[in-house]
């Protein structure tokens, strides 16, 4: 199995993981009434279409391209399924106890909490986005985003995706089905939730990176990354207002555009990245990057509205985001710690129960 680290997929998992922390930098001041800068909002948050938004749909298209790249060849299921779950779950459930116990110590009575019971295993268990598929109502949430619901999914039905990739005579079939799916629930949404949550979504792109991981030989050139490049500007500039949304055409194809340019940086300035510095910040990032998927959302909201004032001004603004980005990246690195020890613990033990 090819297992070397790729250049170009650990700087596009380096700029979608801060560029979503900043995201929600962004979207918890708008929710708090704090005012962020001008400039950031504007290029960053809204002509953008959100960067976001893109981030996450390039997630799905890298977790599908990393997967085919590590799994091309057939497995046995549950040995599969347990190691990738137990690798989205571990974490998770590390994760939540100093937050959960913060929460009490906020509001002792939380334990006593309804919403906390009938909800909270959905949260534990990956599910976000069940409860609020069925009955509208999203669960107490600590650690984790929606998109975690839709990724523990695809790995649930990779083995199935494979089997059709694998085979250049289904390839084609498989391929034409899962972008007719999409096309139509962009109109019709039966599996969509909303806006932001659609499992077709999350499907197409991580069909698309295994596509772009196949026929990444080919897809990395100057004059196809130069085309790609030419085209997010077009859709940036003339179309900046309108694919705001990530089920809208623009920003799917924006995605589909920036994955493959993001890729090809490294190769372009190699003096840049081979600089100790620059290297070791991106695989410093890479190699928490699920912790700080995991942790971000709860540390910016929760230290936010105690830092700022409602007017922060550019300057406080700006440094609030830098530290709040160095405060987060020093905590998953702490707990990285406890996070591996019991992950290489349940990981072991599985080991030894099959042997």
């Amino acid at each position: 199995m090819r297992r070397s680290k790729d250049d170009g997929y650990q700087f596009i998992r380096f700029v979608l993981t801060w560029t979503i922390v900043v995201h929600h930098v962004l979207t918890t001041s708008d929710t708090e009434g704090i005012r962020s800068p001008f400039l950031l909002h504007l290029i960053f948050f809204r002509l953008s279409g959100r960067f976001g938004q893109l981030a996450v749909s390039m997630f799905f298209m890298l977790s599908g391209a990393l997967l085919w790249r590590i799994h091309p060849e057939r497995e046995d299921l549950l040995p599969f399924w347990k190691h990738r779950f137990l690798k989205m779950l571990v974490p998770l459930w590390v994760c939540t106890v100093p937050f959960l116990l913060i929460e009490i110590a906020r509001d002792p009575e939380l334990l006593r909490s309804e919403y906390l019971h009938s909800t909270f295993l959905f949260n534990l268990l990956g599910m976000d986005m069940v409860p609020f598929i069925l009955w509208d109502t999203y669960p107490y949430h600590l650690c984790g985003e929606w998109f975690t619901t839709v990724i523990l999914a695809l790995y649930l039905i990779y083995p199935l995706l494979r089997r059709g990739f694998a085979e250049k005579r289904t390839r084609a079939v498989l391929c034409v089905c899962v972008f007719s799916l999409c096309a139509v629930n962009l109109k019709i949404g039966f599996l969509s939730k909303s806006d932001w949550f659609s499992f077709s979504r999350g499907l197409f792109f991580f069909l698309a990176g295994m596509i772009f991981e196949e026929y990444r030989d080919r897809l990395d050139s100057g004059k196809i990354t130069a085309a790609f490049a030419g085209c997010f500007l077009v859709i940036f500039v003339f179309f900046g207002r309108s694919f705001l949304g990530s089920g809208r055409l623009p920003n799917i194809i924006s995605a589909l555009c920036v994955f493959p340019v993001l890729y090809r940086l490294p190769g372009m300035l190699k003096r840049v990245f081979a600089l100790p510095f620059v290297s070791g910040v991106i695989d410093g990032t890479c190699a928490v990057s699920y912790l700080i998927y995991l942790t971000h959302h709860y540390l910016i909201e929760l230290l936010m509205p105690a830092v700022l004032p409602e007017e922060p001004g550019t300057v406080l603004f700006y440094l609030f985001t830098a530290g709040i980005c160095a405060l987060i990246y020093g905590y998953t690195a702490l707990m990285a710690f406890p996070v591996n020890a019991v992950l290489k613990r349940c990981l072991t033990s599985g080991r030894k129960t099959a042997a």
